[in-house]
């Protein structure tokens, strides 16, 4: 969670055409902070509903031999309100229990 805490941005700022300068740079800026290859075992979940990041926006970790994506778009499991919708679906018990990824959080 520390990884996608530290790139989160204002979703109502992304979705606009064009984008202020300031939150380009700023997202720019924390992208470069994070050194991949000084990563060792991280996990990074997305789902394309997520509001906060997506498969789109976090795809720069997607190349990386240091990090292990999972585009978790598929599953059938629908986010919890409570756990900030997509954004907490790994959180889950329908995740936990019916989404065989799910094992991977363990053995990792």
């Amino acid at each position: 969670m520390v990884l996608l805490d530290l790139l989160q941005l204002d979703q109502a700022n992304m979705q606009k055409k064009n984008l202020h300068k300031g939150w380009v740079n700023w997202r720019n800026y924390k992208m470069s902070l994070i050194k991949t290859d000084k990563l060792d075992k991280v996990l990074v979940y997305a789902h394309e509903k997520d509001a906060f990041e997506n498969t789109k926006t976090l795809s720069f970790l997607s190349n990386s031999k240091t990090i292990k994506f999972i585009d978790l778009s598929d599953t059938k499991c629908k986010g919890k309100v409570m756990l900030g919708g997509y954004h907490g679906i790994t959180l889950t018990k329908c995740f936990a229990n019916e989404d065989p990824r799910s094992k991977g959080i363990a053995n990792t």
